[in-house]
């Protein structure tokens, strides 16, 4: 049961872009965006630079920080550096996507604060977006984000990055007002799965929708899968129906740890249904009672639930 459930809590936040875990909430920051892009990593990594000078980049403690914080087996800043450099296959199609943004960080810095519109006015923003290569997509490292330019996603449509730094940096903001419950106590029992999968739905789906208006304006919609479901109404249905069977099959379910890696695997990296549902929700919520009703639901979750619970068919 141990390695079962050790294995399912991996895929849980390897899929969730792997957040803190271990925060609790502060007072509330000054409303402040003071985030700075450094691309130093994947410069020198994909130009074949001095790795050493990687060894203590701010970009590879940040990798460091988050395999921490998701329990992944210690290993040096060397090991690690070198998983990284080894994991990076399309050198020049990475290159080409730092090539797309070279000189315009402060551009990327505006596609951060896009996320503030749909966060608290009063949690504040401060830390770097990295751009790396080698690892995930993009993970969220507090107070930092981390972006992989060598992902196909990236190097297919490197202007992408910008939305997804949008996506990231409103889980930076959500967090500091709900952090991450404790993923292995969460895992134990039903009514722990149950509440953390309403959590990672709206945490998910509120970030993918904070993307969703500069998408529309950038004609990007079509470039991500999962907004799918604001284009489409028959996927919508199928998403909603989906994200139900699954809810159900927790609460019906002979409980296991089986169990548990099945759904979480569906509504993540398999049908990304938190995502998309999530989403769904969202645009619900905003569509009934304005942008300012979705951001109060980070802090009042009931009203997002209930919403939730109410479009499931």
């Amino acid at each position: 049961m141990r390695h079962r459930v050790a294995a399912i809590l991996a895929l849980l936040v390897a899929a969730c872009a792997s957040h803190d875990t271990s925060t609790r909430p502060t007072a509330p920051a000054p409303s402040t965006t003071r985030l700075s892009v450094d691309d130093t990593f994947a410069r020198v990594a994909l130009a074949g630079g001095d790795h050493r000078a990687l060894l203590t980049s701010g970009a590879l403690a940040a990798v460091q920080r988050h395999r921490s914080l998701t329990g992944a087996p210690a290993k040096s800043a060397g090991a690690v550096l070198e998983e990284l450099l080894g994991k990076i296959k399309e050198r020049a199609a990475a290159a080409r996507v730092l090539r797309h943004w070279r000189g315009r960080h402060a551009e990327l810095v505006r596609c951060a604060a896009a996320a503030r519109r749909h966060l608290p006015t009063d949690v504040g923003l401060e830390g770097t977006i990295f751009l790396a290569a080698g690892y995930d997509i993009g993970v969220v490292s507090p107070p930092d984000v981390v972006l992989n330019v060598a992902h196909p996603h990236f190097t297919a449509a490197p202007a992408e990055l910008c939305h997804y730094v949008t996506h990231e940096v409103h889980h930076l903001g959500f967090l500091a007002v709900r952090p991450m419950p404790d993923l292995r106590r969460a895992v134990r029992t039903r009514d722990g799965v149950l509440a953390l999968i309403r959590y990672t739905t709206q945490l998910e789906g509120m970030a993918v929708h904070a993307a969703y208006a500069p998408r529309q304006a950038a004609g990007a919609l079509a470039a991500d899968a999962d907004y799918r479901v604001y284009r489409d109404p028959r996927h919508a249905r199928d998403v909603r129906r989906a994200y139900a069977a699954r809810i159900r099959q927790v609460q019906a379910g002979a409980f296991s740890a089986q169990l548990v890696g099945e759904v979480l695997t569906a509504l993540s990296s398999g049908e990304r249904l938190w995502y998309r549902y999530g989403a769904l929700v969202a645009r619900e919520i905003e569509a009934r009672g304005g942008r300012e009703a979705l951001v109060r639901t980070i802090r009042d979750p009931g009203a997002f639930d209930r919403v939730a619970d109410e479009l499931m068919p």
